[in-house]
């Protein structure tokens, strides 16, 4: 496994955000991420940019298909055997209570990325 970092350089804003419940939202999203790759191995890439605060947490584990990108933040779907379906709908939850953009998404890369914009939307 390879972590590769790329922090924005900028000095950070402020986020407006309960501590406790991103961090839950962090752990899981990193969490899935680690999961994706699995035990063979891979690459999580974690990017930040500071105008606007956007984190995104993106790994090469396999393409999200369509049919599972539509149901992802359902309650209780999950891909994995034995998995509850709940780490992304409390992700989803958590981001949406904070007015947060997010999207989960398999670019052209064929990597899957959740990015996650920390400020609340409108401004």
């Amino acid at each position: 496994m390879a972590w590769h970092w790329a922090l924005a350089s900028e000095e950070p804003l402020i986020v407006p955000a309960d501590s406790q419940q991103l961090a839950q939202a962090l752990l899981n999203v990193t969490k899935n991420a680690l999961e994706a790759i699995g035990p063979g191995g891979g690459n999580v890439w974690v990017r930040t940019t500071a105008r606007p605060p956007t984190l995104t947490i993106e790994n090469d584990g396999p393409p999200l298909s369509p049919a599972v990108s539509q149901r992802l933040f359902t309650p209780f779907f999950s891909t994995k055997p034995g998995g509850q379906g709940i780490g992304l709908v409390l992700v989803r939850d958590i981001l949406l209570a904070h007015a947060f953009a997010f999207r989960l998404e398999t670019g052209a890369s064929g990597r899957t990325a959740f990015t996650m914009v920390l400020q609340p939307s409108g401004r």
